[in-house]
């Protein structure tokens, strides 16, 4: 009986699909493309902006917040996003630092004996 070849494994398998992928977009994704890409997402997000914002102006909240959704999606898109978890540190910070009792307050909250 013949022997019969071994499949390889999937991690195997995954890893050179993985490979081909890369190399297909090292040739298929150049700078021009990407430039192009941004470009035209950035335009769309343009259009979007202009009419939802007249109508965040006259009141309309569901418009507002898609606004400032547009505004985040431009600045993650140039890079300026900052990231969830120092924004939570930052508030936490300014928090503690708020709700920190200070001397003044200490003392008017402490009866004189």
């Amino acid at each position: 009986m013949p022997a019969v070849p071994c499949a390889p494994s999937p991690a195997r398998r995954t890893s050179e699909v993985n490979a081909r992928g890369h190399r297909w977009a090292d040739e298929a994704i150049t700078d021009p493309a990407r430039k192009h890409g941004l470009a035209l997402d950035l335009a769309r997000l343009d259009e979007l902006h202009e009419v939802f914002y007249e109508r965040a102006l006259e009141g309309d909240v569901a418009c507002g917040a898609l606004v400032t959704k547009i505004i985040d999606r431009r600045c993650v898109m140039f890079g300026l996003h900052t990231l969830q978890q120092a924004v939570l540190q930052d508030v936490k910070q300014v928090d503690s630092i708020i709700n920190e009792p200070t001397e003044a307050t200490s003392r008017m909250a402490t009866p004189e004996r």
